[in-house]
């Protein structure tokens, strides 16, 4: 069982503003739309603005540098935001975390409570996103070419933490196959669970099970890739199929989703390999 210790990290919140309605300003030095109160100014034509509350922290965010180091880590570390409970979940590249946060009506964001496992590690990176949470006190989120990304900021609105959206938390759940490669499939037998949070599959090929690895490219949008796919032995009537599946699942690069229902897993050439469709309901 890991062990928890508990982190206290000094926030401090944003002077409160009588306003409670965020407008657009100008764009900031490091390239993302800040948001002050009562202030018209207009934002950067390279991106959109995103309206500021704690629902739109909402979801899984991945890493991509703090303040200033660039994160490489295979498993790259991220944070999950629950508005609904106000908790906030994540990884810094070695340990988990979990802990609380609150956004005020002034747009400040206060994060407490933390707590984190105590695997030894030994890297810049990990600190450097403890000492950034401990120093977030606000936050400005931009919509750039359909990819949200979440700038985290110290009490002098400097940016010590940029994360980007993966936008893959729709592709939780249990999925039936329904194509692979073209090929319709009539057979319900085959499933795929995919856990994004652990970066695990599992699934059924319709004879043997399958379990592999989820890994992810921040750098690109919807990116996706499947690795270390291994399956039971048994013998099985159609081994082809299972064949065609495995196949597609080491292929498939990248994700569309025709709905939160439907989902195509592409190769890299932007070729359908696979054709998913939800069982049951959403996670």
């Amino acid at each position: 069982m890991n062990k928890f210790t508990v982190i206290t990290f000094s926030t401090l919140l944003i002077s409160a503003s009588s306003c409670s309605l965020f407008k657009k300003s100008t764009t900031t030095d490091d390239g993302f739309a800040s948001y002050e109160p009562a202030s018209t100014d207009s934002v950067s034509s390279s991106s959109a603005p995103i309206v500021l509350d704690k629902k739109s922290l909402d979801g899984e965010w991945t890493i991509i540098n703090a303040y200033g180091t660039k994160v490489n880590f295979y498993t790259m570390p991220y944070l999950t935001f629950d508005s609904e409970n106000n908790r906030i979940y994540g990884n810094n590249g070695c340990n988990y975390i979990n802990g609380g946060f609150s956004v005020e009506e002034n747009g400040s964001l206060k994060f407490g409570n933390m707590i984190t496992t105590l695997a030894e590690c030994n890297n810049k990176t990990e600190a450097q996103i403890s000492k950034a949470i401990g120093n977030t006190t606000s936050f400005t989120i931009t919509k750039e070419k359909g990819i949200q990304m979440l700038v985290l900021r110290d009490k002098k609105h400097n940016p010590i933490m940029t994360l980007r959206n993966h936008n893959l938390s729709l592709l939780n759940g249990t999925w039936t196959v329904t194509e692979i490669d073209g090929n319709a499939i009539d057979d319900e037998n085959i499933r795929l669970v995919i856990d994004i949070p652990e970066g695990k599959l599992h699934g059924n090929s319709g004879c043997n099970l399958i379990n592999g690895s989820i890994s992810l490219d921040p750098k690109k949008k919807n990116a996706i890739q499947f690795s270390q796919i291994i399956s039971t032995r048994k013998a099985c009537p159609n081994m082809a199929t299972e064949t065609a599946l495995l196949v597609a699942l080491e292929e498939a690069e990248h994700f569309k989703a025709e709905s939160s229902e439907t989902i195509e897993l592409l190769d890299n050439n932007r070729k359908c390999v696979l054709i998913l469709k939800r069982i049951g309901l959403k996670r």
